[in-house]
């Protein structure tokens, strides 16, 4: 019998989890602040739902915030904004609207005549 495999993720840090402050909640209390100067007209809720979502990686996701159109919801009873489906596609494989907002928003349920 062989040896257990040892598992290589077990003591890595996700992606997103790498802030200089001990805890998300300590990192959140400040990030949402800069993440509203970085981005004009950025709402706390959706602020607040970027950073919950992308923690330290919220940088990558900025310039798709700022592009025009980056901030409008998706639905009008979700802080989910078009920048992140931009930002999907690029960066996380997302191939269509429906990918995006089903298996990586969790918004299926929120679903009207959409973009």
């Amino acid at each position: 019998m062989s040896a257990p495999a040892v598992c290589l993720t077990a003591s890595r840090r996700l992606p997103g989890s790498e802030f200089p402050e001990k805890t998300l909640a300590e990192y959140r209390s400040h990030a949402v602040q800069q993440l509203q100067t970085v981005t004009p007209g950025l709402t706390k809720e959706i602020a607040e739902n970027l950073i919950n979502t992308y923690g330290s990686e919220i940088k990558a996701v900025v310039p798709y915030l700022n592009k025009q159109g980056g901030l409008e919801r998706i639905n009008p009873d979700s802080p989910v904004v078009k920048g992140q489906l931009e930002y999907a596609r690029e960066h996380e494989f997302a191939r269509t609207e429906e990918d995006f907002i089903q298996r990586r928003a969790g918004q299926s349920l929120l679903i009207r005549p959409l973009l």
